[in-house]
């Protein structure tokens, strides 16, 4: 019972003295989760703009290093929506540049969420920097979660600061609040409270500043090196609580900056919102995104209707495991890449003959044969596309080497010898449709699938690049892609005919053939005026016969090193072929008398527009040797009952 008292005896005195420590030195609160701002800069794919954009991150991030921050940077050509997202959970400061598509706009009468108000970026990893795929504000608003207070900086977007493009109008005060508004309604959806746009002026600024800690959102978007002092603000109307505000260069015109946000947004509740997101709520710098998943075999590629210009037309794959990926749900994206545009001719039609008398009720052909090859390569070129750009306002035009004058040891222009001026700085790069990937909805068989799509309204020759994407529109793995063969495709003008006859004839001098020709009407405009109907007035305007028939010509042009005058007989045919439908006609023809080598020139004349081949078409030439009389015929690549082999022309090109 002693040990027992003297063991009970000395806990309690250790207990007393523990206590006494404790009083002496009381325990502290823990203090909050050690958290840096995470920083994520995007460079999307602009075309030529792309470089500039780059230079104009690194300086951003190099801003936000400096401060102490966590940077992810993520530049074209592996700027994709499956990398994006990642980086972007739980981010405190975001930048992106690079093309922007907002609402209202020239290219859509409603909004669409799923491609406007967001981002351009890359539809596969490793492409380059002209193809873009626009995820709009409904992705930002489902798919991501910024850290509370966050803030977002758009620059040298067009639409998002309430401008439109370059060489388009403006528009007015009204539509530039409504493209403000629209453009920041995505990023505030994913947890933003201050969305910044400056068409102009570079990121570098508002990082160091917001960073800095110092001041509110609006104080430094007030205070930036490029402010112009008519600032106008108006509450928003897609997200209710939320102001807008925009310094146009001009009080009704040059919608250059713009904010939305929450009113008096300190800048240092930037960073202390890093402290508030979730442990595994953001995603790190290292982290690395899941691959994109592998899609299915594409076998053919096939194009159905005539490519008239903004026609509709039918694009099929053939997949050779349709139902066992992703559950059969599929998206086909496409791009029209324009290789070659067509001039545009100037329509006349003939005093007597209105144009108004000749354009049919309907306007959507689909009988012949749609002319479409595949492509030498299933890869998209790598041409850099022609664009519209601004320059930034106010700046001196440095050269290629940035100085303002020749560079050393180069020649002295000699004054009456004007040079030709240095390229602008492109800032703002206008939207290039050739570039854009847009997803269409498909019709999904056992075999395949496909889309409805409408050719696009300039004629031309384009590369049909399609690529293949998921039920959410984001594109399957680049090795998927690079399976599916390109197109190239001969889009027709309103009026168009195509021409088909053999490339060689053989015929003794003065002997008499019938060449077969076959013809379609590929355009939407009819070659002749409409005959009177039977029992009826004659016609509204009074037609000459022969303006209810178009005509097959065939001109001799003889190749002769001698310079001698060529043969001037033509040989013609009466053709009668509507929109849409195909003809064939022998075509009588009376070889030169003279043996030698000829071109034969195949034209469609039209009686209300002419020569077909004057409005912007390509002639059908056929080489033909005229062999002395005793020479027996023989036709090389002649049509088949089936369809024309041996050239073919488009006539005709508007």
């Amino acid at each position: 019972m002693r040990i027992v008292r003297f063991e009970l005896r000395a806990v309690l005195i250790s207990v007393l003295a523990c206590a006494l420590v404790l009083a002496a030195f009381p325990i502290t609160a823990p203090t909050a989760r050690a958290a840096v701002p995470r920083v994520v800069i995007i460079v999307g794919p602009a075309g030529r703009a792309t470089d500039g954009y780059r230079a104009d991150a690194e300086k951003a991030a190099a801003e936000a290093r400096a401060a102490g921050a966590d940077v992810e940077t993520i530049y074209s050509p592996d700027a994709t929506w499956r990398r994006v997202r990642t980086a972007l959970q739980g981010a405190s400061l975001v930048v992106y540049m690079g093309h922007g598509n907002g609402f209202p706009s020239t290219y859509r009468k409603t909004l669409s969420p799923k491609t406007q108000n967001g981002l351009g970026l890359n539809p596969t990893a490793g492409g380059d920097d002209n193809a873009h795929q626009y995820f709009g504000e409904a992705y930002l608003a489902r798919d991501v979660r910024l850290a509370p207070h966050a803030v977002v900086l758009l620059h040298h977007l067009c639409y998002a600061s309430g401008l439109s493009e370059p060489g388009l109008p403006e528009g007015n005060l009204a539509t530039a609040k409504q493209r403000v508004d629209n453009f920041a309604a995505g990023w505030l959806a994913s947890g933003a409270e201050a969305v910044v746009a400056e068409a102009y002026g570079g990121p570098a600024y508002y990082v160091r500043q917001i960073l800095a800690g110092k001041g509110t959102i609006e104080s430094i978007w007030r205070d930036a090196p490029n402010a112009n002092g008519h600032v106008l603000s108006f509450a928003s109307q897609r997200t209710p609580g939320f102001t807008a505000l925009m310094d146009p260069a001009r009080k009704s015109s040059g919608f250059f900056r713009s904010l939305v946000g929450r009113a008096k947004l300190r800048a240092d509740e930037v960073a202390l919102g890093a402290r508030l997101v979730e442990p595994n709520g953001g995603a790190s710098s290292a982290s690395v995104p899941a691959s994109p998943p592998v899609g299915p075999t594409v076998g053919a590629v096939t194009l159905a209707g005539v490519p008239t210009a903004g026609s509709p037309v039918t694009l099929t794959l053939s997949l050779a495991d349709v139902s066992t990926r992703t559950g059969g749900k599929f998206g086909i994206g496409i791009r029209w890449d324009p290789l070659a545009l067509d001039p545009t001719p100037a329509l006349a039609a003939t005093p007597s003959a209105p144009l108004a008398a000749s354009v049919p009720a309907g306007t959507a052909p689909v009988t012949p044969a749609a002319p479409v090859t595949p492509a030498a390569a299933a890869t998209p070129s790598t041409a850099p596309t022609p664009s519209a750009s601004a320059t930034l306002p106010g700046a001196a035009t440095l050269g290629a080497e940035g100085r303002e004058g020749p560079a050393p040891g180069a020649p002295l222009a000699v004054a009456d010898e004007p040079q030709p001026p240095a390229p602008p700085i492109v800032m703002v790069s206008r939207e290039v449709p050739g570039a854009v990937v847009t997803v269409s909805d498909v019709k999904v068989t056992d075999s395949g699938v496909s889309a409805d799509l409408a050719a696009p309204p300039e004629p031309g020759l384009y590369r049909l690049v399609v690529s293949v994407h998921d039920g959410d529109g984001v594109a399957f793995d680049a090795k998927t892609q690079e399976r599916i063969p390109a197109l190239i495709v001969r889009v027709t003008g309103v009026l168009s005919a195509l021409v088909s006859a053999t490339d060689h004839l053989e015929v003794a001098a003065g002997a008499t053939v019938d060449l077969p020709v076959v013809i379609a009407n590929t355009g939407h405009l009819a070659w002749v005026a409409e005959p009177p109907k039977a029992g009826g007035p004659s016609s509204t305007v009074d037609h000459a016969p022969g303006q209810w028939s178009s005509t097959l010509v065939g001109q001799w042009l003889r190749l002769d090193a001698s310079g001698k005058a060529s043969e001037t007989a033509a040989a013609r045919a009466t053709i009668h072929v509507e929109p849409g439908a195909i003809e064939q006609v022998s075509l009588a023809l009376a070889a030169p008398a003279i043996p030698a080598t000829y071109l034969l020139v195949l034209d469609v004349i039209s009686p209300l527009y002419g020569s077909l081949t004057a409005a912007g078409g390509s002639p059908v030439v056929v080489r033909v040797n005229v062999s002395p009389p005793a020479a027996s015929l023989t036709l090389v690549g002649g049509p088949t009952p089936n369809g024309p082999e041996g050239p073919a022309g488009t006539v005709g090109g508007k």
